[in-house]
């Protein structure tokens, strides 16, 4: 599984810094918005609040959400598409850590290895 999330993110920013052209400061701007989700997700693992977007968010549409690639790199770490009330979210979805800890603890490792590649 690391290498497909690995795989994944390394995907998904080439087809961002693709899509951007010689716009390198709007990628990493861009890389900047992604990389705040997964360092919060990382680093308060037990906060609900980080663990689902609205994509209808206009801040996170901006930043992130219109942007080919990005959504991907959020896919990496676990986020998948929900339909909710009328409207499109982003979920992470994550090992339950009560019930299977040996596999939350090798999601959330993976989710720390690409905050760091995403962190140079």
């Amino acid at each position: 599984a690391q290498n497909t999330a690995s795989q994944v993110l390394l995907d998904s920013v080439r087809m961002l810094q693709s899509a951007m052209g010689p716009n390198k400061s709007l990628f990493e701007t861009t890389l900047k918005a992604v990389h705040g989700v997964i360092s919060n997700v990382v680093s308060y693992p037990d906060e609900e609040q980080f663990k689902t977007i609205r994509k209808s968010n206009p801040r996170f549409h901006s930043d992130v959400g219109q942007h080919p690639g990005a959504i991907g790199c959020l896919f990496a770490v676990g986020f998948r598409e929900r339909y909710e009330e009328n409207e499109t979210l982003l979920v992470l979805q994550e090992p339950n850590v009560m019930e299977e800890y040996e596999e939350w603890k090798e999601w959330m490792d993976q989710a720390a290895l690409i905050k760091k590649r995403l962190d140079s």
